[in-house]
Formats: structure tokens, C-alpha cells, sequence
């Protein structure tokens, strides 16, 4: 994500929740490759990528999630983004292989729709601040 690949990113994306809504891998592929291909184009960088401590594994139904947060600084367009979410792990083999996605716009009221069942704690905090890049 860091160097912008979008090869590399969209092979640990994990896109079943959104092809049951009607989108193929193909589309989404190219979703990620259009914007890496713009955010490099615009000389966009990170100044910033953390991952946090991940939390504990969950099991809803036969899949495992984990939530691994991360902060992030973008600078891009003149102006330098911080954001403060967290990827969601998903696991349809028990912890053997891994797919990611971003969960910045998971909420408590729509959460169940991409993590089916899911009753756990809070979610991670997510949060956005823009301002003039330096």
C-alpha cells in the first residue's frame, strides 16, 4: 500500500463481501489499480504508516476476524491527511492464510452486513483530520 502497487494490495484484499453485492474481482481490481495509478500520477506519499497492536482473534460462524489498527499520514493534493482506522483480518481457514480490508466504514450499524453475525465489543476508533500540507 505504502508504494502505492496495486498488484500487491489487491492480492491481500479480501472482496467476497462486496462480490455478493454485485461486483466482480475484475472491477474491484481495477477500483485500486485507477486510484494507486492517480495517487502516483498527483505525486501523493505517505509521510506516515503504523499498524497498531492487533486485537484478539473472533470466530463468527466458520470465519475468524481479526482487527489490526493503523494510523496514517497521505500527502496528497496539497493537503495532508491523517487518519486513524483499522483493517479487518479475514481468515476462512483458520488463521492459516489472510485477506484484509479496510474498515473505516464499518459502523456499529452496518457491521453485520460484512461481518455477518457479528455481536463483539466496539469497534476500533476511526478518525480523519485534513489540512494544508507544509
Amino acid at each position: 500500500m505504502r508504494e502505492f502497487d496495486a498488484a500487491c494490495a489487491n492480492s491481500l484484499t479480501y472482496t467476497k463481501s462486496l462480490e455478493e453485492h454485485g461486483y466482480t474481482r475484475d472491477q474491484l481490481d481495477q477500483i485500486v489499480t485507477n486510484l494507486y495509478l492517480k495517487l502516483k500520477t498527483a505525486g501523493a506519499n505517505y509521510s506516515r504508516f503504523d499498524l497498531g497492536a492487533s486485537g484478539e482473534p473472533f470466530l463468527v460462524g466458520d470465519t475468524t476476524y481479526i482487527f489490526i489498527p493503523y494510523e496514517m499520514d497521505l500527502v496528497f493534493d496539497g493537503k495532508d491527511t491523517a487518519s486513524k482506522a483499522f483493517f479487518v483480518g479475514v481468515s476462512e481457514d483458520s488463521g492459516v492464510s489472510w485477506k484484509f480490508f479496510d474498515g473505516r466504514r464499518l459502523t456499529k450499524d452496518n457491521v453485520e452486513t460484512i461481518i455477518p453475525g457479528y455481536k463483539g465489543a466496539p469497534l476500533p476508533e476511526v478518525s480523519t483530520h485534513q489540512a494544508a500540507a507544509p
